[in-house]
């Protein structure tokens, strides 16, 4: 597997083969979620199943701290880390220096190199600031791959786990392709620049709900600046309605303080999720479970009658 179309024409074989084992999902909504580089992936595979499988009928995909829309996302780190005060004017002009290098590999279209040296460019960031956690701004070290990844490389090594899965002899390995590079990632390093904006004016022209969020303390690529940014590069049917859409505080219910902010029209929901880094179950699991019951509360609003706006219903 080396490309997107594999990895969705993959992936939904494999769903048909899911449905065929449990026939008793099949009248089931089916809806499609994932966080960080599942952000690149998801939305490929939803727009191949819309365009290749349409008998699979997608209700709606919720992504979190995507990866990268378009490879412009490395240039809003700099901004973000002066808005945090992590580097400064002299920091930011080297940062910028690089950026123009990694601008310029993607324009000869050596992808390749260009992701090596936008990541180099959020490492000098990084290093600057004093090596703060690089998915969450206010924490130390590197949570990921120190706490996170051997509990998950523990739990995937279980004979029990390795069972279930039908994994066979195979070994977990830790897929967070931008501190630890593995066999996955080097096979699609070649495609970590593309854009994925044409994949979401698919799912966004044909009507499938969509909602992002966003861990605000990110301080990666995948930052809450950066994506943004990219979504006014996308242009689909619904583009003005959601830029013209109010920005409204979001609370979890019972609570009475905003867990974040939200931004909804065109299809589009785009949730900024307070005291939140790029991991937001682990960071605000609340506002994560808040996230999901909104996500499934709009669809199924959508499906009946209503004089309401859906959006001032679930986040006001």
């Amino acid at each position: 597997m080396t490309n997107m179309a594999q990895l969705s024409a993959q992936f939904t074989t494999g769903l048909r083969s899911f449905y065929k084992r449990h026939p008793e999902y099949m009248s089931s909504p089916l809806y499609l979620s994932g966080e960080s580089y599942a952000g690149v992936y998801v939305p490929a595979i939803t727009a191949y199943i819309l365009e290749k499988a349409p008998d699979l009928q997608i209700s709606g995909v919720l992504i979190g701290n995507p990866g990268n829309f378009h490879y412009s996302q490395y240039f809003g780190q700099i901004e973000f880390a002066q808005s945090h005060a992590l580097i400064g004017d002299e920091e930011a002009t080297e940062a910028l220096r690089m950026w123009q290098e990694c601008q310029s590999r993607v324009q000869a279209k050596d992808m390749v190199a260009a992701f090596h040296k936008c990541e180099y460019m959020s490492s000098y960031i990084f290093s600057k600031a004093g090596n703060p956690f690089l998915y969450n701004i206010e924490q130390w070290g590197d949570m990921y791959d120190d706490v996170l990844a051997p509990v998950m490389e523990k739990y995937f090594a279980d004979e029990r786990v390795k069972s279930l899965l039908h994994a066979g002899r195979q070994v977990w390995k830790n897929g967070d392709g931008t501190s630890a590079p593995n066999p996955v990632v080097n096979a699609l390093d070649h495609t970590l620049m593309d854009s994925v904006l044409p994949d979401l004016k698919s799912i966004l022209d044909r009507g499938v709900t969509l909602r992002m969020y966003n861990g605000v303390l990110d301080g990666s690529s995948c930052n809450h600046i950066s994506h943004f940014n990219a979504l006014k590069l996308l242009d689909w049917s619904g583009k003005d309605a959601f830029f013209k859409a109010p920005r409204k505080q979001w609370r979890v219910k019972g609570s009475n303080h905003a867990a974040g902010y939200v931004k909804t029209g065109g299809g589009l929901s785009f949730v900024w999720v307070a005291n939140s880094g790029h991991l937001v179950p682990s960071d605000q699991p609340e506002a994560a479970l808040q996230l999901l019951e909104d996500f499934f509360d709009s669809i199924v609003s959508q499906e009946k009658p209503s004089t309401e706006d859906a959006a001032t219903v679930l986040y006001s």
